[in-house]
């Protein structure tokens, strides 16, 4: 699978030194609105009894820490180092493991042959090569 190139980096490791440079923005923004309110138009349709979520492209942690408190159990997969620290440091939660890991590939989730009852991927499309779009 080949990303776009942008002189010595891939479109993903520009996107992530972006999300890593503003990582205080994006968590401010992220944190400041409720999971239910970003995502009430999907509300209805997630699930209620428990399950294993993949949770792609987890930012902040908000989202993560919201399924897990509804008791899933979840792999929350972020490629910004930033990022992921900090949802490390607060959301902490048995039912969280934290990745860093990305798209296209997942490389280290794949390889746990682990399997899951939803997979969900708020704001990432945008970031994946047209091309590797087709494997979705």
């Amino acid at each position: 699978m080949k990303l776009y190139e942008f002189g010595n980096m891939t479109a993903l490791s520009k996107v992530t030194a972006s999300y890593n440079e503003n990582a205080s923005k994006f968590i401010n923004l992220y944190e400041s609105c409720a999971f239910l309110d970003v995502h009430a138009g999907v509300a209805d349709l997630l699930p209620n009894q428990f399950g294993f979520v993949l949770d792609i492209g987890a930012g902040s942690g908000r989202d993560a820490a919201w399924f897990a408190s509804k008791g899933h159990e979840v792999v929350a997969v972020e490629p910004a180092t930033k990022l992921l620290d900090f949802a490390k440091q607060h959301h902490q939660s048995a039912k969280i493991r934290w990745v860093n890991d990305a798209l296209p590939d997942l490389s280290k989730v794949m390889s746990t042959g682990l399997t899951f009852d939803l997979i969900w991927l708020s704001a990432i499309w945008m970031h994946i090569a047209p091309a590797d779009r087709e494997l979705f």
